[in-house]
């Protein structure tokens, strides 16, 4: 038979092999035939924006399969929701040549983080009790209590999570259950062109209540104020609120911006002067500056003065000051 001849009666002209037209002529089917399978679902969402799938179930009641329509991604990492519960993308097919198809797992927390603008994060994840293998009789054993595997979709805002970030899984009786991340693996499940997802190893952490905002569901929180500066070229502000509350402390976020205004990265540097080094400390971590006051109700009024610059000095610092207040105001 006459290839181009082929192509032309199978309407496959684009095909530039044999193998090329009988693919594109499975697809062209599956397409036709997609929404009438038993398994067609047309009320998902993929990252928020609807996509019809198949879904199909596995011999594991944790586990469906999801299959796309010829041409349409799913990425490891991806959040689906279906049927009210919201899914996550845990293994993909990496034979992509008729269909792309996934296993996905469901979400049972939505975990919540503040980045250093102060924006709210949330990310729908799976909080697990890791597991260990006993080698001589097979038999699978948790871990000791207070410790868990967060998994979580691999993203610009999750990938900079790092060791020593708390966060809030529950809340029991009134009392706040938190966690601090122990180790990140960041690398494991990702991929540059098919996506990924992040494993967090968290262990059990002391609630602090002058940190921790239960309403919020969020560990070290801290009130992202209205921008009151005008960002000028070359130039650092301080996110935080300029206020400090005695017996309490606060953090306070550098920001810098380049000679277009945009934000850009710096090593910031911090001076401080305090009116009283016997009530009031300081101190550094991640760049970020912690401020603390004794719980010393004389000291309302006193102002801590601060100055914001960068290593390098290619920046113009910024100066502020942090007034004591009361604790209920």
């Amino acid at each position: 038979m006459n290839f181009g001849y082929f192509r032309a009666i199978q309407g496959l002209a684009g095909a530039k092999t044999l193998s090329d037209a009988k693919i594109a002529e499975v697809q062209d089917r599956l397409n036709r035939e997609f929404t009438n399978s038993i398994n067609y679902v047309s009320d998902a969402e993929r990252n928020g924006k609807p996509q019809e799938f198949l879904i199909v179930s596995t011999q594991e009641q944790s586990k469906l399969k999801l299959y796309t329509r010829p041409g349409e991604d799913v990425l490891l990492g991806d959040t689906i929701l279906w049927n009210g519960v919201h899914w996550l993308v845990t293994d993909i097919s990496f034979n992509d040549t008729i269909y792309n198809y996934a296993v996905i797992e469901p979400c049972n927390r939505q975990i919540r983080w503040q980045n250093k603008e102060g924006d709210i994060i949330e990310r729908w994840c799976m909080v697990e009790k890791p597991y260990t293998a006993n080698m001589s009789t097979g038999e699978v054993l948790t871990t000791l209590n207070g410790r868990y595997n967060i998994t979580l979709p691999y993203d610009d805002e999750s990938k900079n999570i790092d060791v020593g970030k708390r966060f809030m899984l529950d809340i029991i009786d009134g009392v706040p259950k938190c966690y601090i991340v122990e180790f990140a693996d960041t690398s494991s499940h990702r991929y540059v062109d098919a996506g990924g997802y992040i494993e967090w190893t968290c262990t059990s952490d002391e609630y602090n209540p002058n940190v921790d905002n239960i309403d919020k569901m969020i560990c070290d929180y801290f009130e992202k104020p209205q921008q009151s500066y005008r960002i000028m070229p070359n130039s650092c502000a301080v996110n935080g609120v300029f206020e400090l509350k005695y017996g309490s402390e606060r953090t306070f976020h550098a920001l810098f911006y380049d000679e277009y205004c945009k934000p850009t990265q710096a090593e910031p540097r911090w001076n401080v002067i305090v009116p009283n080094e016997k009530y009031y400390s300081y101190s550094v971590s991640d760049g970020e500056l912690v401020l603390s006051c004794s719980p010393r109700e004389q000291l309302i009024g006193d102002v801590i003065k601060v100055m914001l610059y960068d290593a390098e000095y290619k920046f113009k610092p910024c100066e502020f000051e942090v007034k004591i207040v009361p604790v209920y105001m």
